[in-house]
C-alpha cells in the first residue's frame, strides 16, 4: 500500500515515476488554457499560456488534495482553474492585429496602443 500511495502522490521529479493520469490531465489543462484566446493570441504566447496551464493544473490538483477535496478525475483543476487562467491570459496576451481580424477592433491586450 505504501508503494501505491507514494506513486500516486509523487511524480517524476519527486520519486522517479511517471503518472500517466497526471501527465494527460496536464496536457488537457494546457489545451483548456489556450482555448479562450486561440483566435487572438500569437503562437509563441499560446505555447507559453499552455505551459503555464500545465503547471496551474498540477498546483491546483495538489491544493485540492491538501484541502481533502475529493475530485476523482481531476476535472476541477483541468477545467476550472486552467479555464480561469486561459480567460485571464486571453486578455493579457491578445495581440491587437489578431483582435481586429477576429472582432473588428484592435484595442486589447498588453500590446494595446
Amino acid at each position: 500500500k505504501q508503494w501505491y500511495q507514494r506513486r500516486v502522490r509523487g511524480g517524476w521529479i519527486i520519486d522517479n515515476t511517471i503518472d500517466v493520469t497526471r501527465t494527460n490531465n496536464g496536457i488537457l489543462g494546457g489545451l483548456v488554457s489556450i482555448t479562450a484566446g486561440c483566435s487572438v493570441i500569437n503562437p509563441e504566447l499560446s505555447f507559453l499560456t499552455g505551459l503555464i496551464g500545465g503547471f496551474i493544473y498540477f498546483g491546483s490538483s495538489k491544493m485540492l488534495e491538501k484541502m481533502k477535496i475529493d475530485d476523482v478525475v481531476d476535472a476541477s483543476p483541468v477545467h476550472l482553474f486552467c479555464g480561469i487562467w486561459g480567460t485571464i491570459a486571453a486578455g493579457l496576451f491578445a495581440h491587437p492585429d489578431n483582435v481586429a481580424a477576429a472582432y473588428g477592433t484592435g484595442s486589447s491586450g498588453i500590446n494595446a496602443e
